[in-house]
């Protein structure tokens, strides 16, 4: 099930939120992003409303025009690295400036995710992405070279601004390895998440 906004413009400083049954995806200051389970197939554009669809080009139109978009995660996807809860800080990027690698923001079958650049290749006829969720067992789609949006520039979590890199760390392959395996690794990741963050609430 999909909750759209009511309000029908964008605006560079108009939150958006969509919800799906296993992600909430907001444009809080602007995005979309989604968990599907490793063995999900990919939904045809049928199933998501002309709103929806069209709410998404017009996000992406935002972030061609301005040039920056900040990022409301509650996804799980891209665990160890993002976190729900987490704030992404887009930036305007192209296929060539792109680097293996990167965070990067693309758009596929009228959605938007924010996932890990691993392939791209320059074609005398075509050039195409592929990408894929650090938790995701499998990659995503290949896509054509003009999904390509946006890199994640910051991170911004419980008040420290990070900068992603483009390597995993021993620990964080780790973390990924168990998540990609099962689904309850992610839930107990979250779960100490979530827990460290209380602490920390309660020392503040």
């Amino acid at each position: 099930m999909l909750v759209l906004p009511e309000r029908s413009k964008i605006s560079r400083f108009q939150p958006i939120v969509w919800r799906t049954t296993s992600v909430s995806i907001h444009f809080g200051r602007h995005t979309l992003l989604r968990r599907p389970s490793t063995n999900s197939k990919p939904f045809p554009a049928s199933t998501f409303s002309g709103s929806h669809v069209l709410r998404c080009e017009l996000a992406a139109e935002v972030l061609r025009s301005s040039g920056r978009l900040r990022l409301k995660v509650t996804g799980s996807s891209m665990l160890p690295t993002v976190f729900p809860g987490d704030t992404l800080i887009i930036e305007r990027t192209d296929f060539s400036s792109a680097q293996r690698g990167d965070i990067v923001l693309i758009s596929r079958d009228g959605r938007l995710f924010a996932h890990r650049l691993v392939d791209k290749t320059d074609g005398p006829q075509q050039s195409t992405v592929v990408t894929k969720g650090d938790s995701m067992a499998k990659a995503d789609p290949v896509i054509e070279r003009d999904k390509l949006l946006g890199r994640v520039s910051l991170i911004e979590r419980d008040g420290e601004v990070l900068r992603p890199s483009r390597k995993l760390r021993a620990s964080q392959c780790a973390v990924a390895a168990l998540a990609q395996r099962s689904e309850i690794a992610s839930r107990v990741v979250l779960g100490i998440r979530a827990l460290r963050s209380l602490a920390t609430d309660r020392e503040s």
